[in-house]
């Protein structure tokens, strides 16, 4: 009697380191398989980065531009996770090689929308032999700093990496919640056009988190109202950026009245919106 159940015990014993030595390495696997994906998705950004702008430094394509700040905001987002994550890394300083490229690709950015709303507007005469100078200048800045920065860019990376391959899935949704509860908060603010933009930005990082992280926090539908929401907010800040300078310069009386078009634009884009920001966060509230 006592050896059957010394045996039943042996089995039971058995059994159960089975199923935690089974657990554990089909835990272990999952994580790793996830870990691999976000560290190919970390290094993808990089890779991109370089190629697009070495693409648009010989070649001056917009589009290579638009795709290279469109990178670097990813990767700025997968930065701002890390942060979350590990609250000692800090990004702000480690991130300035990075923002510094961000900031000089975006006065190039900038000074090609200028060209485009002075047609739009005819507010005031272009001078397209000064504005070539200035993205000439521009450009070449760029390349200079993208040089100068290589040896900090690649640091930057590496170290980053190391702080990737630790991200748990799980934080990743206790990160987007966070996002969610912030963006949603905003309308505590009335969402004032100066928060605006700050909005903007975090809703950037919900965009560019998601794809890669699950959907528990974030619908596909949520998702793609919020892009189409963050998209109308830029082109409502690109449209006022205009504006300021113009007024700046102190348009002629026939100017103004091309300026007043382009003010009529810039507070539909404002009012629409707040309008649809502030019905998500009281349809997501509620």
């Amino acid at each position: 009697m006592r050896k059957i159940i010394f045996n039943k015990g042996i089995l039971i014993y058995l059994s159960i380191r089975f199923y935690t030595v089974f657990l554990s390495k089909v835990m272990r696997s999952h994580k790793t398989s996830f870990n691999i994906k976000l560290s190919k998705y970390y290094a993808t950004r990089w890779e991109n980065i370089y190629k697009q702008l070495k693409n648009y430094l010989k070649n001056k394509d917009d589009k290579s531009l638009h795709k290279a700040r469109v990178e670097i905001k990813k990767l700025t987002a997968l930065f701002h996770l890390v942060d979350y994550c590990e609250k000692k890394f800090g990004p702000s300083k480690k991130l300035k090689p990075l923002n510094t490229i961000f900031k000089l690709s975006g006065k190039l950015r900038d000074a090609k929308n200028a060209l485009t709303f002075f047609e739009q507007f005819k507010v005031a005469p272009v001078d397209f032999k000064k504005q070539e100078l200035k993205q000439y200048k521009a450009r070449k800045k760029l390349k200079n700093k993208l040089h100068d920065y290589r040896d900090r860019l690649n640091k930057m990376e590496k170290r980053g990496a190391l702080h990737i391959k630790n991200i748990k899935a799980k934080q990743i949704d206790l990160f987007l919640q966070k996002k969610k509860h912030e963006i949603i908060s905003e309308r505590v603010y009335n969402i004032i056009a100066e928060r605006l933009h700050e909005v903007r930005k975090k809703i950037k990082d919900v965009i560019y988190v998601t794809d890669f992280g699950s959907g528990k926090i974030f619908t596909t539908a949520e998702v793609l109202l919020l892009n189409e929401i963050q998209n109308e907010i830029g082109n409502w800040h690109d449209i006022d950026k205009f504006c300021r300078k113009i007024k700046e310069r102190g348009p002629s009386e026939k100017q103004k009245i091309n300026l007043a078009r382009a003010e009529a634009e810039r507070r539909k884009l404002l009012t629409q919106s707040k309008a649809r920001l502030k019905v998500y966060a009281n349809n997501t509230i509620t």
